[in-house]
């Protein structure tokens, strides 16, 4: 991995977490309420961004390493597990005294 590779995953992690605490404290949107009618349709497990990200991650690791799409996949699966470990355990739970990290649906709050 390159200084290249941090430095964009840095500026997409940023990214990512700036516009999740923009939806979760600027328009007050919180999964556990807004995306709970959901739960039918994901077999009630909560679909968190780091998932995403770790398929991403694991699926970037197929790619031959000359294929243009190899490094911006593995930067954008990295930034998405970042962001989502840093939103849980580094901002929500100092703040709000709780991870939410939860891996099925819970009752509205």
């Amino acid at each position: 991995m390159t200084r290249t590779d941090l430095l964009w995953i840095l500026i997409l992690t940023t990214a990512f977490e700036a516009f999740t605490c923009l939806l979760r404290f600027g328009l007050g949107l919180k999964a556990t309420h807004h995306l709970a009618p959901l739960h039918k349709r994901t077999l009630n497990l909560r679909i968190h961004h780091s998932y995403v990200g770790a398929a991403l991650t694991l699926f970037a690791l197929t790619f031959p390493s000359a294929d243009p799409l190899a490094p911006w996949t593995l930067r954008l699966g990295i930034a998405l597990l970042a962001s989502d470990l840093i939103h849980h355990f580094l901002i929500l739970w100092p703040i709000t005294g709780r991870h939410e990290f939860h891996r099925t649906h819970r009752p509205r709050e």
